[in-house]
């Protein structure tokens, strides 16, 4: 005997807001046709004071996000840990089949009792793998990200090259420069880290560096639809 099948929801968890943007339907673009996205946002209802409480300290690398306005704003990842572990908790006490937490900053403390896809340990995995000993070539939102992302690559043994463009104040003559200071430097493989990266500014960085360029969203959404394949389907009874 089957129970009824497990609901196919991913629980979406933005360290900005809650409303559906360009992201969550590029992503639902990746999803199988009958699993849902139910988005939670951390930035939801909160003022500009509370806000600027979560700002990463003095010397500390700030995570980029966006108020309901369109502001871009960093944001500290050790304040903001305890409201993504709620979010999660509640994403799972909803029923979600399984949840993401659409930022790389990595998200290993998090607890969960549903799979829990982390961008942070799956996407340098990957991209490490692709490129070998390459030079690799990374845009950072941020330019406070680039001397720790050059670091950590670096301990891994990797030659990289490393920029940055704001996904949300840039435009394309950002990208482009982007793109030329990789290229100038070298690189052979092109990481966009960013999920809110859109696939226009692959396409500047592609015609600027004629190099593969691989971009977070969608490989972050392939990855979800590989999670999501099976939601939906009966549940084998232990009776």
């Amino acid at each position: 005997m089957r129970q009824n099948p497990q609901p196919a929801v991913l629980g979406a968890i933005s360290i900005a807001t809650s409303e559906r943007d360009s992201l969550i339907e590029g992503l639902a673009a990746h999803l199988p046709p009958h699993v849902a996205i139910r988005p939670y946002g951390l930035l939801d209802g909160m003022d500009d004071a509370a806000v600027a409480a979560l700002a990463p300290d003095p010397g500390e690398v700030g995570i980029v996000s966006h108020t309901a306005s369109g502001r871009e704003v960093l944001v500290s990842h050790k304040k903001i840990l305890p409201g993504v572990c709620d979010l999660v908790a509640r994403a799972e006490d909803d029923g979600v089949f399984a949840t993401v937490v659409l930022c790389g900053a990595g998200w290993a403390e998090v607890p969960r009792r549903r799979p829990l896809v982390d961008p942070g340990a799956v996407f340098p995995a990957i991209v490490r793998a692709l490129a070998g000993s390459q030079r690799l070539g990374i845009i950072k939102p941020s330019a406070g990200q680039i001397e720790k992302e050059r670091a950590r690559y670096a301990a891994w043994g990797h030659d990289v090259v490393v920029t940055s463009a704001s996904p949300f104040a840039s435009g394309a003559d950002d990208f482009r420069g982007a793109a030329r200071r990789l290229r100038d430097g070298g690189a052979q493989l092109i990481w966009m880290t960013c999920v809110g990266f859109e696939d226009e500014c692959r396409q500047v960085v592609a015609e600027e560096t004629g190099v593969p360029v691989i971009l977070a969203r969608p490989l972050l959404g392939r990855v979800l639809a590989e999670v999501m394949a099976t939601a939906g389907t009966p549940v084998p009874s232990l009776a």
